[in-house]
């Protein structure tokens, strides 16, 4: 396989739920414009680019598959295994996406307004089968495909060949949690409770945990920054952001800045001020901004409570420290002659910083949501560590597998936690939450009513507003 191919597939990933979005939700006069533009951008914008894709042996491939389908599996993707608490909501979007005539309205100028990219397609093939468990299975799959896409691009990243270890490395990669544990011990006794709040980054902000609790997020974020930081075409790198904004918002913001220095930086490569402008406002910039502005319409009309600036300055601050030392401490002193002048690297860094500052009243999402793409810089770093484990000193090899093991505490934890259940809960509470489905009545968790948008009156973006409205079924 080609390079191209592998980053044209990608991209592919990025683009289908928009795509679907644009032609079942947006008016046709708008949506179809778009659509067609899109799927050029996508299909050429890394039309030309060399090299071969690295690929191991059979057995090895068959390996790596296996590995990534139990994954995505155990962590309850597809409702096949134990489930999370937020699988509720998850589900819900899923079963009102299957259930109802696009695009779910009330009637009364409210429609669903949530980032449902991950739900497009598994809808689609559940709507297509007539079952839901086709959907469900199909979940499964295109959360593989987007991992599997995310660990190609890292392997050609490492520039080591296709390593099994990389992939290990992807489930098990967490941080200090240990040590922050034994702090929660220590500071118990005086009272100091800031840590109790600011273990979310941890335990809720690694990959084996976000695809727990955010898988629909989890996978297109890892492929887009994959690609972005490749960065193996100049200029194109907006066109994987602006298609990662309807399935991954928060991951889109984190990208959204280092898109901008890779833009400026191929801009000013030249000295002419003409072609500094081409540069600049090339097709894929214009073509990605006209592409996702009916994608920002749409998630600007949420109704969400969820206000910034609600926490103590002073856990704000204690946060961002254990954040940065724990979670980023822990694996800075082996990647540091990589990052020390990688520019994306300080832009994600400063980025997660500034979330801790615009929380979302005193849940974690946005800031554990906006380290994804840091997250995935710094896994595709450790891996090339990793790979380069028989070269490494006697020392530094030790000081590598001591970081190791600290940091798989706290996916270890939480795989062993989802195989007890998995194993003791009944398998008719795998999915008990799929018997809401109520589109806009959220009573166990009432801050989520940002599932809500209310339409203006004069709206033009949003049609097919004829379509049979959503009503919420009689208990």
């Amino acid at each position: 396989m080609r390079r191209s191919t592998l980053y044209t597939l990608t991209l592919l990933y990025l683009w289908i739920p928009v795509a679907i979005f644009l032609l079942t939700w947006i008016n046709p006069w708008i949506g179809i414009p778009c659509f067609l533009l899109g799927s050029w951008m996508t299909l050429y914008a890394y039309r030309g680019v060399g090299g071969q894709v690295p690929f191991g042996g059979w057995p090895r491939e068959v390996l790596i598959v296996l590995m990534i389908l139990l994954w995505v599996m155990v962590n309850g993707v597809g409702g096949f295994w134990y489930q999370t608490a937020d699988h509720m909501f998850r589900n819900q979007v899923f079963i009102n996406l299957v259930d109802y005539e696009w695009p779910i309205h009330d009637g009364e100028g409210h429609v669903l307004c949530y980032f449902w990219g991950f739900w497009a397609l598994p809808a689609v093939v559940a709507k297509a089968a007539g079952m839901y468990m086709a959907g469900y299975a199909f979940q499964v799959l295109w959360e593989a495909a987007g991992i599997w896409l995310a660990l190609r691009c890292t392997f050609i990243f490492i520039n080591k060949g296709v390593r099994a270890r990389v992939l290990l490395v992807m489930i098990v990669f967490g941080g200090a949690e240990l040590l922050r544990n034994m702090l929660e011990i220590w500071f118990e006794p005086f009272g100091i409770g800031w840590y109790t709040y600011c273990d979310d980054i941890f335990f809720y902000s690694y990959p084996t945990t976000l695809l727990a609790f955010n898988f629909n997020q989890m996978c297109g974020a890892m492929a887009a920054t994959a690609l972005v930081l490749l960065d193996s075409k100049p200029g194109r790198s907006a066109v994987a952001v602006g298609m990662l904004a309807f399935s991954a918002p928060f991951a889109c913001m984190a990208l959204f800045p280092v898109a901008l220095w890779q833009i400026g930086r191929h801009a000013f490569a030249v000295r002419n001020v003409w072609k500094i402008m081409g540069r600049i406002f090339s097709i894929w910039n214009v073509g990605t901004t006209a592409v996702c502005f009916p994608v920002l319409y749409y998630l600007s009309l949420t109704d969400s409570r969820m206000l910034p600036g609600y926490l103590p300055d002073s856990w704000i601050w204690y946060g961002l420290v254990t954040t940065l030392l724990f979670g980023l401490g822990l694996w800075l002193p082996f990647i540091w002659d990589s990052v020390k002048r990688y520019a994306p690297f300080w832009i994600m860094v400063a980025t997660v910083a500034a979330a801790f500052c615009l929380q979302m009243s005193t849940n974690p999402d946005l800031r554990s949501r906006i380290w994804v793409p840091l997250l995935m810089l710094l896994i595709m770093e450790v891996g090339k560590e990793v790979c380069r484990w028989e070269w490494l000193g006697a020392w530094r090899r030790s000081l590598l597998g001591l970081a190791l093991l600290l940091g798989t505490w706290p996916s270890f934890s939480w795989v062993c936690g989802d195989w007890w259940c998995g194993f003791t809960e009944p398998f008719v509470s795998y999915r008990r939450y799929l018997i809401s489905r109520t589109v806009f009545t959220l009573p166990i968790d009432s801050f989520r009513d940002h599932f809500v948008g209310t339409l203006p009156h004069n709206q033009i973006i949003v049609g097919n507003l004829d379509s049979s409205p959503a009503i919420e079924p009689e208990q």
